[in-house]
């Protein structure tokens, strides 16, 4: 197969969102979110494999990337989460899949407290949501943060975390746990694999699987990953896919 088509999507915000899209249009699709600093170009050896199977969108959030977005775009996570929203709406893409990863995972999980009903499932690689999950890497900005010069900016952070902790349980409450593979680098310095381990904590059916790679396995990993997505998606039967068919 071969590489993904480019394309270009005009939301009403004025953001321009560029993505890349392959595979088969009927069964549900997964939304591949990537990280930091990077784009939806590290899925590009990736998304011919999962599109044997089904299709596969990758758009490049804004700020990275080709996407391009008006001077006054707010770089959050919240207006990033929004722009993927008003993405997926124009593409009238209604359930799907997510595979996120580093800074697509933030993104990504915001959206799926959003609509709940919309996952189908979650895959994460190298995609942390706890904070034992940070490795020393990210010592120098936990030194900040308890150093009396940030306080103020401390405060700032703890007002949004409560505000988000607030609204967090209206939407959790009373809705479905989907199912969710941790596919993680364990040699990753900036996510270590208690990261993964952590879901279990939440969602103890997850699935956890340690690879022998770094941060940005899905590019040394290209194959494995792809495989073990096809297998988990198969396993949850999520799709009807013929198990005798491989990636190759």
């Amino acid at each position: 197969m071969g590489p993904p088509t480019t394309k270009q999507a005009n939301l009403f915000s004025g953001v321009r969102v560029f993505y890349r899209e392959q595979g088969n249009t009927v069964n549900a699709p997964t939304i591949l979110l990537h990280g930091f600093p990077s784009s939806s170009h590290q899925f590009r050896n990736l998304m011919p494999l999962l599109a044997t199977k089904y299709r596969v969108v990758a758009p490049d959030l804004p700020g990275f990337g080709f996407t391009e977005a008006p001077s006054n775009f707010v770089y959050t996570f919240e207006s990033l989460t929004a722009t993927v929203a008003d993405f997926l709406d124009l593409l009238e893409i209604q359930k799907f899949t997510m595979y996120i990863f580093d800074y697509g995972a933030p993104v990504g999980l915001r959206l799926a407290l959003q609509r709940p009903d919309a996952i189908q499932a979650i895959i994460t690689q190298n995609g942390n949501a706890y904070l034992e999950g940070f490795g020393a890497a990210w010592q120098p900005l936990k030194d900040f943060w308890v150093s009396n010069d940030s306080l103020e900016d401390r405060k700032k952070i703890e007002d949004a975390m409560l505000t988000f902790e607030a609204i967090k349980f209206q939407y959790e409450n009373g809705t479905p746990d989907v199912p969710l593979f941790a596919i993680w680098g364990k040699n990753d310095v900036f996510f270590i694999p208690a990261g993964a381990e952590a879901f279990k904590r939440d969602l103890p059916s997850a699935e956890i699987k340690l690879i022998d790679a770094g941060h940005f396995a899905v590019e040394s990993d290209t194959e494995l990953i792809a495989q073990d997505i096809l297998t988990f998606l198969i396993e949850k039967t999520l799709w009807e896919l013929d198990v005798g068919m491989g990636v190759m």
